[in-house]
């Protein structure tokens, strides 16, 4: 698998603590999936209910890293890769008043040991040069509540809480 994808965006960043980041490859899959399984242990905190279902992530990681409108990087610090971001891009319905091109930032995971060291302002900053390609307009994440280190983190980049989902789970 040594398939490369076909991502408009191919620049490798250098940055805080000589962290680059780069396109991820058909050959990330395994790691992209390793990473994907500790981020679901890390998410049970905020969402006990959560199933993890690796052979499907895999799947559509595949097929997905090969979109044009699909964006997986992956930081190396000292050429250790430490972590990755998956976003995608998707034209926003007419009836909203901000129509035109969306990004979703559906991941962004840093290794617990390289946290708080710019690794994830690296991967969000390389991102939105990628929208800027895109001709984006507005860009999402959705983070849970108690996800204080995200919430801190979003912020920092001017993406500010927008819409509120309230729950009640029965058993």
């Amino acid at each position: 698998m040594n398939a490369t994808p076909k991502l408009e965006f191919s620049g490798v960043k250098l940055g805080f603590m000589n962290t680059v980041v780069r396109p991820a490859t058909l050959n990330d899959v395994g790691l992209i999936e390793r990473w994907g399984r500790a981020l679901y242990e890390v998410e049970r905190v905020f969402e006990p209910h959560l199933r993890y279902l690796g052979e499907h992530y895999r799947e559509q990681d595949m097929e997905r890293l090969l979109s044009p409108d699909a964006l997986y990087l992956i930081a190396e610090v000292q050429t250790q890769p430490v972590g990755y971001l998956k976003a995608s891009v998707v034209d926003v319905p007419g009836h909203l008043a901000s129509s035109g091109r969306k990004c979703t930032i559906e991941v962004v995971y840093v290794e617990a040991f390289a946290r708080g060291k710019g690794v994830a302002g690296e991967l969000l900053e390389t991102c939105f040069a990628w929208t800027r390609e895109k001709s984006v307009k507005r860009v999402e994440a959705g983070v849970y509540a108690g996800n204080k280190a995200s919430l801190k983190l979003f912020k920092r980049f001017d993406l500010q809480p927008h819409h509120v989902t309230v729950l009640k789970t029965f058993d």
